[in-house]
């Protein structure tokens, strides 16, 4: 992306020097794919969230302005105890028009309502599978906790994208120094909108687009079968370099066959 956050769609693989496990790897091939996918709405309603609501909604709004022939939606909805309100549907008017939607109350699961949504896309029909969250980052209830969400993104194939509201609950707290929203978007490869002004994140979220993407294909330089974890690094050379673009890609993989970096 630029620095609006506009897709770039015009590089190619020699604008990007590619390492695992901090060793330089070949790119074995490289194309560009434009298709539908499968996204899990998770909708924070906690009571936290209650400043945040209306805007929480209308980021919903603009994300699913996106739709895409052969997408596919699911909505879960976080609070104490989360809750899986629309099933995959092809009607992204059943997701705005969710009567679930309209109020805030009690406490937060967030963490829950991930595992929730990667239990979801299992069923996904699409190769291409997001999680778009939008929260306030809040967890005061979950039974799992931040490593776990973290391993069972890191060993999927999904993409997290997450909108998170500075709200007056978290004030009674010293700030993290760094969201684990934000965490969990960077090792999938996904973006995360934090502190966004509500006359920009419309914007910024009208003008993300999910269905585009590059794919990298690379040999690993050995495989042990021991289910280890491999750091993949990328970046950018030559004149996208001096672009100042911002690159989003899966920081890693643990053992497979074929290892691409998106």
């Amino acid at each position: 992306m630029d620095r609006h956050e506009r897709l770039v769609t015009s590089l190619g693989p020699g604008d990007f020097h590619l390492t695992v496990d901090k060793f330089p790897a070949k790119i074995d091939s490289f194309w560009k794919e434009d298709g539908p996918v499968s996204a899990v709405i998770v909708f924070d309603t906690s009571g936290s969230m209650a400043p945040a609501l209306k805007r929480g909604r209308d980021a919903l709004q603009a994300f699913l302005r996106q739709e895409y022939p052969g997408d596919e939606y699911a909505l879960v909805v976080c609070k104490e105890k989360p809750s899986l309100e629309v099933g995959f549907t092809n009607d992204v008017s059943a997701i705005a028009a969710s009567p679930h939607l309209v109020a805030t109350k009690g406490k937060t699961a967030l963490y829950d309502a991930l595992g929730m949504a990667m239990h979801v896309l299992s069923e996904a029909r699409n190769t291409r599978k997001v999680i778009f969250v939008i929260s306030d980052g809040i967890d005061n209830a979950s039974r799992i906790r931040h490593q776990e969400v973290m391993r069972m993104l890191g060993e999927s194939d999904v993409f997290l994208y997450a909108v998170e509201f500075w709200t007056s609950a978290q004030m009674d707290d010293v700030p993290p120094p760094r969201s684990y929203l934000a965490d969990f978007a960077d090792l999938t490869g996904g973006v995360y909108f934090g502190e966004v002004t509500p006359n920009e994140f419309i914007k910024v979220l009208s003008r993300l687009d999910i269905h585009q993407r590059y794919l990298l294909t690379f040999q690993p330089r050995r495989r042990e079968g021991d289910g280890r974890y491999h750091k993949v690094g990328l970046q950018l050379t030559g004149d996208s370099r001096r672009q100042k673009l911002l690159l989003y890609w899966r920081h890693g993989y643990r053992d497979r066959d074929s290892a691409p970096a998106e």
